[in-house]
């Protein structure tokens, strides 16, 4: 459904722009019957870009896992991939993963992801 015919659905039903997601997308507020909504309106690409981000960090993590065989890491899986190092040996390594118990993982193994922080930018 076109972002457009959303937004004005929404004015029609009586509901205000209140805030905005961080990209952008606009957040409305207002009532049904006697239960009072919050609703974040997106566009219908948003799925698309964010897949096309994703894709872009995983094959980021499939170059630097392949340039380093020392990770001894799986090939990426979504955004992430496993290495067969412990958080600390990675550490060594330069390289910070998530000990793999943390997502109920064995012991030994840790997780790599493709996603940043804002910060780290």
């Amino acid at each position: 459904m076109p972002l457009s015919l959303v937004v004005h659905t929404l004015a029609e039903l009586g509901f205000e722009k209140c805030a905005e997601l961080p990209w952008g997308s606009p957040i409305f507020e207002g009532t049904i019957g006697v239960r009072a909504l919050r609703l974040a309106a997106e566009h219908a690409s948003r799925p698309r870009e964010i897949g096309a981000i994703l894709g872009q960090r995983a094959r980021w993590l499939e170059a630097l896992t392949s340039a380093r065989p020392e990770l001894k890491a799986s090939r990426c899986i979504g955004y992430l991939a496993i290495s067969a190092r412990s958080f600390e040996e990675l550490l060594e390594l330069g390289i910070l993963g998530v000990p793999a118990p943390v997502f109920g993982g064995p012991e030994g193994l840790s997780v790599l992801s493709s996603l940043e922080s804002r910060e780290a930018r």
